[in-house]
């Protein structure tokens, strides 16, 4: 679940640094965005950074709450009026993508960022030993 959202939140971030935040901050100062080049730039760098520590599994807990608020913001401000698929007169996309990826960061936050995760290597993170399936868990046989 880290790779998948650290990658689409790289994808997302990789898309506004390669070209199209000029696009991005229009599209955010129609919609009535206040400081719309702040709220651009704040959205790429949180996308890629985020993105980047989701994948190393550095940070997990504290990145999901971040993209969280992050994926809220963007449905609250920007898509909400649009439902979750929006027809093709829409300005913007539904919100959707932004609500399934609030899922899957909500689900990992819970969950935490697995074995294989920085967190864990660091010990940032416990990941608890597997449950001993060979005794029975009263102590009786």
């Amino acid at each position: 679940m880290r790779l998948g959202l650290g990658t689409i939140y790289l994808a997302h971030s990789w898309e506004k640094l390669s070209g199209g935040r000029a696009g991005f901050e229009t599209m955010l100062a129609g919609v009535g965005v206040p400081l719309p080049e702040v709220v651009a730039w704040f959205t790429m760098v949180a996308e890629g950074v985020g993105g980047t520590l989701l994948i190393t599994g550095l940070l997990t807990r504290l990145t999901c709450l971040g993209l969280l608020g992050l994926a809220i913001g963007a449905v609250a401000t920007l898509k909400i009026d649009f439902g979750l698929i929006a027809g093709p007169e829409a300005p913007l996309p539904g919100a959707g993508l932004e609500l399934a990826i609030a899922v899957g960061l909500a689900g990992l936050l819970l969950a935490g960022p697995g074995r294989i995760a920085l967190d864990h290597v660091l010990g940032i993170e416990r990941v608890a030993a597997p449950a001993d399936l060979s005794q029975p868990v009263s102590g009786r046989a």
